[in-house]
């Protein structure tokens, strides 16, 4: 060995850990603990942000948003093409932009709603008759 020691092994080396351990802290010369992290920081933290409720129309926002993204995710196998369905989509957004009558964007949502639940028994109708298709022979069927 080139002046290094073997590390101990053993019960000698669990002692040795242990004194070392109970020895001074190597960050500390003197004796004394720094401050905590807290009282190191040029500015006191902030307080802690109340949140506060979103008022209707965010939410109606929020929610205009969030159903839009999902009718373009559906839109994508539409029957007659995605962009058609985009297309489709853009103008019936931008044609309902300006309602500001809380009962009327309550009904637009409702018909989002009601379409997004239509794409999606369609989309599911079209994957059982393919499966359908494929495991079950019609044998009644004549030709």
């Amino acid at each position: 060995m080139s002046g290094r020691q073997a590390p101990p092994t053993g019960a000698k080396a669990g002692a040795e850990i242990r004194a070392s351990r109970s020895a001074q802290p190597r960050w500390c010369s003197s004796g004394q603990r720094p401050a905590p992290f807290s009282d190191r920081l040029p500015h006191p933290p902030p307080p802690p942000r109340l949140g506060r409720l979103p008022q209707e129309s965010e939410r109606e926002e929020a929610f205009t948003a969030a159903a839009c993204r999902k009718l373009l995710y559906l839109g994508r196998d539409y029957p007659k093409g995605a962009d058609y369905f985009k297309r489709r989509l853009k103008s019936v957004f931008l044609k309902n932009k300006d309602v500001k009558d809380p009962e009327k964007i309550k009904e637009l949502i409702e018909q989002g709603k009601f379409v997004m639940k239509e794409l999606e028994a369609l989309y599911f109708l079209r994957k059982y008759r393919a499966m359908k298709q494929r495991y079950y022979s019609d044998t009644n069927k004549t030709n």
